[in-house]
């Protein structure tokens, strides 16, 4: 059945995608921007988190809510104004199913895969603001005719967005490979073992998507695979021809394009999402990488 969604970061990393997904499920999407621009596929309204009066008729108005933006900052002020934007939102949820983007790094790193009801390790302004936003969400679910207030929490986003500031974890590998960076890992464990889940931003539209249809408010874990940061870099390398280099010591980085990527391992157990909804992630680390390199090659030759 069609749905009016109202959707926040519509021209973030994922937000592209995910508004494509509507798109292609039937569903009418209106989305909030601060400047005017034609994005096609959706009505849009010009407002400011900041500022609920700017789209309060438009989220009463919705079947469903689709909360994506964030300054993606550390600082104190970005952070205090995500969570206070978020207030906003859910201050005019009026009925259907509220998704709000939280995030995989609220967890701290484990060996064990990561569960969600797990404890929370919060080591950055960012993730302490994306728990701040659950708990709002948490306590505003369920009230009047609201439905279920979902959270989702991602492996790390692969994708070439349409910004090349959104590119993120590769854009910054990308650009150190390319420059023949040695990355340096504590020992053999952290090697062979320290990673991330990850997911395409694709993935990420289908798994929103399918959130909407859920009965059961919470969180949720959502990722398309897992990589150590040596598969990746040894990705980038065969697919982009770089020459990046990975080696274990004790010393740290010090000297020009030499680097140490997180050292932890963070496995996001899906399972609690993948039964309640069926998801299968579809774009694999290769494809991802691929993706990206021809993106960035398009906007190179933009470019010249």
């Amino acid at each position: 059945m069609t749905k009016r969604i109202f959707l926040t970061g519509v021209t973030g990393l994922a937000g592209h995608d995910v508004l494509a997904e509507f798109v292609h499920q039937g569903n009418v999407t209106t989305a909030l921007i601060r400047k005017p621009v034609q994005i096609p596929g959706c009505r849009t309204v010009v407002g400011d988190l900041s500022n609920p009066a700017s789209f309060a008729a438009d989220v009463e108005a919705s079947d469903a809510i689709v909360h994506l933006a964030s300054s993606r900052s550390f600082g104190q002020q970005e952070v205090f104004g995500d969570i206070t934007g978020s207030a906003g939102i859910l201050d005019h949820w009026k009925r259907g199913t509220f998704v709000s983007l939280s995030t995989g790094s609220i967890y701290a790193g484990s060996q064990a895969p990561l569960r969600e009801d797990m404890p929370v390790g919060i080591q950055s302004g960012y993730a302490l603001g994306k728990l701040c936003e659950e708990l709002q969400l948490r306590v505003a679910t369920g009230a009047g005719n609201r439905g279920p207030g979902i959270a989702l929490r991602p492996g790390i986003f692969l994708g070439a967005g349409p910004r090349r500031n959104d590119r993120q974890v590769l854009g910054t590998l990308y650009e150190r490979c390319r420059s023949g960076a040695k990355f340096f890992f504590r020992s053999e464990e952290g090697l062979e073992s320290f990673g991330a889940c990850f997911i395409g931003t694709q993935d990420f539209s289908r798994a929103v998507s399918q959130a909407l249809m859920l009965e059961l408010p919470g969180v949720y874990n959502v990722a398309g695979g897992f990589c150590t940061w040596r598969q990746l870099i040894e990705v980038i390398n065969r697919s982009a021809g770089t020459r990046a280099e990975v080696t274990v010591s004790a010393v740290p980085p010090s000297g020009p394009g030499e680097f140490a990527l997180p050292q932890a391992r963070r496995f996001l157990d899906t399972t609690k999402f993948c039964q309640a909804t069926k998801f299968a992630p579809q774009q694999t680390l290769e494809q991802l990488v691929e993706d990206y390199l021809r993106a960035e090659q398009a906007t190179g030759a933009k470019r010249n």
